[in-house]
């Protein structure tokens, strides 16, 4: 009844947020890889059918059922823009009746609400800037991604524009459609089409909305500690940013993991293995070059893609675009210099060749064009020299020439290593500015407050305490009606822990070696709590990592509503 008690005794009201939001969805950091098509706002008639998946919207903070108002779409960074005007177009917006890998052919398949009126249809006229269309919803719609039901907009084009032209969509790109966790299928000159053909360019668009009045929300607040890493990363999204040239990174082996160090140097052509062994290599393509006289710990050979990296075997990404999320959750060991790079002979220039030693082993990228290189045949002007050293040791080198940030982006450059995965995901280091970093043997995730439910009256509010160690250890649940908003508790000795809600009220409970902790807050029919934002927080009695003894989770701030 403590819990119950203190609920009650919350009476400071707290107007709920109806201020418009956007989201772009999918978000920056959810795209595996950006791409572009002119197949949807276009010449001639289209209908296209589009379904988000729900992690787009929580990933943003969007906890709690909204008021889709507005759908804009993504214009193509660079691209040539036309004034369009299409005369007819519908728009609908619906939960979608299947998740968006198992997207049917059918579209009506794939709504809850078939039948419903479009929640927008009139003229649209294209514009220059961020957005090229923008499309006002006559009927809102009300979407909770809490529910965990994906979203699904479908479009119709009836008439051909005036002028009778199109524009370039900015757009989701994976190899293997769907991807990025959303899907489209699409009808060319067919706006009443019942059925559609599945594409791997699926349209970014941003959603305006408004919160749902009334709506309890569980906002996440800080984060736990401690969460480690095996892995590292940094991607350049904007290849003019890359500052690694004429230097080098060097992964020097611990036994279990690396150190990673600013340290090491290019060897020169021919100075490993007086003739080399020159790799054939198709763009987006990868080639086994097995041990001879060479070795490293763990691998019979070295799996080399034509896009920069090199692994212990098969099974890694071949599209050219990097992604942290994908890299980081490779099946196979590996190393990265990840780009658009095409070593084919289409391109007429630069080579990969292999140098093999008792000693060390390089595979060096010699002049090897961008896809994208202007010309495509020689003299290749934008080249980029790359080389991975690879010690019976363990040890690993990257080398890195002089003129890897003249080429163009298309995903920009990703340096790094990662273990077979799946692995955590490191946030971007800057490794241009380390000094040293001692990777960890396996991942460790952070000490987590998950919010199972929504904090609404007359309701029980369920959470649950994540990733504890395992061992048989104290924990605290931490009540509290303010949020201290302090992240970082190194002047009491627990450096990267944080304290985001108030000591009002403290639960012990014994960890008999579980990994998750579940409990519950009842949430009396008391109208007098809506609108209080109440503060939660866990806490572990753990003195093997800082000399406070104490590891703490993620905050949770929770708005009691009435939905």
């Amino acid at each position: 009844m403590r819990n119950i008690s203190l609920l009650a005794s919350a009476v400071a009201l707290t107007a709920a947020s109806a201020f418009c939001q956007v989201a772009q969805i999918p978000p920056a950091a959810n795209i595996a890889a950006y791409g572009n098509s002119g197949a949807y706002w276009r010449a001639g008639t289209v209908k296209w059918q589009m379904i988000y998946d729900t992690s787009h919207f929580t990933s943003q903070g969007i906890l709690a059922p909204i008021s889709i108002t507005q759908i804009d779409f993504v214009t193509t960074p660079g691209s040539v823009f036309t004034a369009v005007n299409y005369p007819t177009v519908n728009a609908y917006v619906d939960l979608s009746l299947n998740d968006w890998t198992a997207q049917n052919a059918t579209y009506a398949n794939n709504r809850t609400n078939p039948a419903a009126p479009p929640n927008f249809t009139g003229t649209v006229n294209t514009q220059a800037g961020t957005f090229l269309t923008t499309l006002a919803l006559t009927t809102p719609f009300s979407y909770d991604p809490t529910a965990g039901v994906d979203l699904v907009v479908e479009v119709e084009i009836m008439t051909a524009p005036t002028p009778n032209t199109g524009n370039f969509q900015y757009t989701t790109y994976t190899a293997t459609p769907p991807g990025n966790a959303c899907a489209v299928i699409r009808s060319l000159n067919n706006p009443t089409s019942l059925t559609g053909s599945v594409s791997g360019f699926v349209p970014i668009v941003q959603f305006t909305y408004i919160p749902a009045v009334g709506a309890g929300v569980a906002t996440p607040l800080g984060a736990g500690c401690y969460e480690k890493y095996a892995s590292i990363a940094e991607l350049f999204a904007v290849t003019a940013n890359f500052d690694l040239q004429n230097s080098a990174l060097t992964f020097l082996s611990t036994g279990g993991t690396y150190l990673v160090t600013r340290t090491g140097a290019w060897l020169p052509a021919g100075s490993v293995q007086p003739t080399p062994t020159v790799l054939a290599l198709a763009d987006d393509s990868d080639v086994n070059y097995p041990f001879t006289t060479g070795s490293f710990p763990g691998w019979t050979g070295i799996q080399v893609c034509s896009n920069g990296y090199v692994a212990a075997a098969a099974g890694n990404t071949l599209v050219a675009a990097p992604s942290v999320t994908t890299t980081m959750n490779a099946p196979q060991q590996a190393f990265y210099c990840q780009r658009d790079l095409d070593p084919s002979t289409a391109t007429g220039g630069g080579v990969v060749q292999v140098e093999e030693s008792a000693t060390v082993t390089t595979v060096s990228f010699i002049g090897v064009p961008n896809w994208t290189d202007p010309a495509s045949i020689p003299p290749v002007t934008q080249p980029c020299d790359i080389q991975f050293q690879l010690y019976p040791s363990g040890d690993v080198t990257i080398a890195f020439g002089p003129n890897m940030s003249t080429n163009q982006d298309n995903g920009g450059i990703l340096v790094g290593y990662s273990p077979a995965g799946p692995n955590l995901n490191a946030t971007n280091t800057d490794i241009s500015a380390l000094t040293g970093v001692l990777l960890e043997i396996v991942d460790t995730s952070a000490l987590a407050l998950q919010s199972v439910n929504r904090p609404v009256i007359n309701t029980t509010w369920n959470l649950n305490v994540a990733n504890i160690p395992p061992l048989v250890q104290l924990g605290v649940e931490i009540y509290g009606f303010s949020d201290p908003g302090i992240n970082d508790l190194f002047f009491i000795g627990a450096p990267g822990c944080g304290l985001r809600a108030n000591l009002d009220v403290l639960n012990p409970w014994v960890s008999l070696g579980g990994t998750s902790h579940p409990y519950s807050l009842p949430i009396p029919n008391s109208s007098g709590l809506l609108g209080v934002t109440f503060y939660m927080q866990s806490a572990m009695l753990d003195a093997s990592y800082n000399a406070f003894g104490v590891i703490t989770s993620n905050g949770i701030a929770g708005l009691i509503g009435s939905i």
